[in-house]
Formats: C-alpha cells, structure tokens, sequence
C-alpha cells in the first residue's frame, strides 16, 4: 500500500499497521546475508522458469516446528495453532516462486514520494521496526503520526483483540482528523 499511495494520487490517506518493510540490509540481516539471499532469488527464479514451462508450481512448508526447510522454522503460534491462523482454509504453503520478487522488492525508495497525510502504528516487538521506522522518517509530509504499542508482537496485531481495537482507535481517529 506504502508503493501504491506513492503512485497513485486517488489514494488519501496512509495507513499501515505493524508493516513489514525491508530494505537490502534489513534483507542480509534476517535471511543470512547476500549469499543466502542470492540462493534463494536463484531458487525462485528457477521454480517461476518451471511454472512458466509446465504450468506445475513448486511449494515448501510456511511454517513448522519440526521442519527445517520451512520458511518460518519454529514456534510461530499464530500460524500454527488452529485457534488462531492454522485454520483449514489455509494450506500453509510457501510459493518458491515468490522468493525472486520478495527478495528484490525495496519499496524504501517510494517513501519520498508519499504526499497525504500517514499513520503508522508498529511495535518494537513486532516485525522489523526498524524498517517501519526509516520509511516513516523518509516521508515528507508534515501531517504523519508513528504510534508505538507496547508489548506487541507482529501477531498480536492479526487477531488479538485489545491490540486490534486499539490500533482501530488510532486508525478512526486519524482519518476523522485528515478526511
């Protein structure tokens, strides 16, 4: 959406709740460093040139607790309790096509472009703040607000009711206040 409200001018207001925005060195930091990252890219590519030839698309595991080779490998309640984000409609796959374009995205440029008012509301605990915080820097406009919750983490934004409700407080009144 941060890309999207720099590219669009029918766009009115940013809002982004607990976003994941990287950058290269944000990207060596948690996937292992360039090498790693390099690897990964050729994989992707290599799986999208399969799909593209026979239509056949390649998958690993999101999650697990028990397998290593899955994207996310250990104890991530949120995607592996059925109470929360395990549910059957989900089928826990990983597209290895998608590492080419996940990985060369750096959306840290577009910052710059962004002209209406923004909200960004994140945690130290969630997912990357650092990189929530250089793109909220990176904005120009004056109108911009970064709400910092305590205690959360990425998950708890997804479904857990005080930080959901809190987080709806701060997005109404931030649209009463700019639209």
């Amino acid at each position: 959406m941060a890309v999207a409200t720099a590219e669009d001018s029918r766009i009115k207001s940013l809002i982004t709740v607990a976003p994941w925005i990287h950058d290269p060195a944000i990207l060596n930091e948690i996937y292992g460093g360039q090498e790693a990252i390099q690897n990964l890219i050729a994989t992707g590519r290599a799986a999208a040139e399969k799909f593209e030839q026979t239509g056949h698309a390649d998958y690993v595991l999101a999650t697990s607790q028990t397998d290593e080779t899955a994207v996310m490998y250990g104890d991530i309640d949120y995607y592996q309790n059925p109470q929360r984000g395990a549910i059957p409609q989900w089928s826990n796959q990983f597209a290895v096509a998608s590492w080419a374009e996940w990985l060369t995205f750096n959306p840290m440029p577009t910052a710059q472009q962004i002209a209406v008012p923004t909200l960004f509301i994140h945690s130290e605990q969630a997912a990357i703040p650092d990189g929530a915080r250089q793109f909220f820097v990176a904005i120009p406009v004056q109108d911009k607000q970064m709400n910092w919750l305590s205690n959360r983490t990425q998950f708890d934004f997804y479904d857990q009711e005080q930080t959901v409700n809190e987080s709806i407080a701060l997005i109404v009144d931030h649209l009463k206040s700019t639209l």
